[in-house]
């Protein structure tokens, strides 16, 4: 797979922070793939045990893909061989506009990797007739996976089609913020850290004592 490095020093967390996109695509989208209409279509890249080596450490915090059709959608992570996504680890419900260039997905909650097996990026679609972002064919047939029923895999270019999938996994060194918890009248309102710069408490309608405490890893 290919690797885009970010190092980020966060000043007010005292963080540095290192991330790692994983993909096979070369950033050029040219259509969407659809099965039929209005029938959902999964597809998927696949990162060998050998390459996550060296992430021990780490954990996926969020996909990317090109953006090419509005539709709904589920981005799950799988533990798998090269040829089944086996054991899932999370899954996320995703909704896109069509907007014509690569968005982020950020995951709720982080994925611990475990390198001793391969990990799948699967995206399911639930509407739209093209929602598969695919570019050129960079020629590894693990950016090239997809399915019509999540259990069965194929290669499109054992389809007759020459193109890779536009669809990133991002990973993040697991030594940062995990995010933050807030508490209001020493009462926890979030039973899991929230990412985010923003919280809403819907039920305030009096004075209270608010506090939040960072979450590390």
């Amino acid at each position: 797979a290919k690797v885009v490095r970010e190092i980020e020093y966060n000043d007010r967390d005292k963080v540095i922070r290192i991330r790692k996109f994983e993909y096979y695509d070369d950033g050029t989208n040219e259509e969407g793939l659809g099965l039929m209409a209005g029938t959902p279509i999964y597809w998927a890249i696949y990162i060998p045990a050998e390459d996550l080596a060296p992430y021990d450490t780490y954990r996926v915090t969020k996909v990317a893909m090109f953006d090419y059709e509005a539709h709904r959608g589920k981005a799950m992570i799988y533990q798998g061989d090269e040829t089944t996504p086996e054991n899932l680890l999370y899954t996320q419900d995703y909704t896109t506009t069509g907007c014509g260039q690569y968005i982020d997905i950020p995951f709720e909650e982080y994925v611990a990797i475990h390198n001793t097996r391969g990990l799948w990026f699967v995206m399911e679609s639930l509407t739209g007739n093209y929602p598969a972002p695919i570019g050129p064919n960079t020629g590894n047939q693990y950016g090239r996976l997809y399915s019509d029923d999540g259990t069965s895999w194929y290669d499109l270019a054992n389809n007759g089609m020459d193109n890779s999938f536009n669809l990133r996994g991002y990973i993040e060194e697991n030594n940062s913020v995990l995010g933050t918890m807030v508490f209001k009248n020493e009462v926890c309102l979030t039973p899991k850290p929230i990412h985010g710069n923003a919280f809403i408490d819907s039920n305030a309608k009096d004075l209270y004592n608010y506090c939040i405490r960072k979450v590390y890893a």
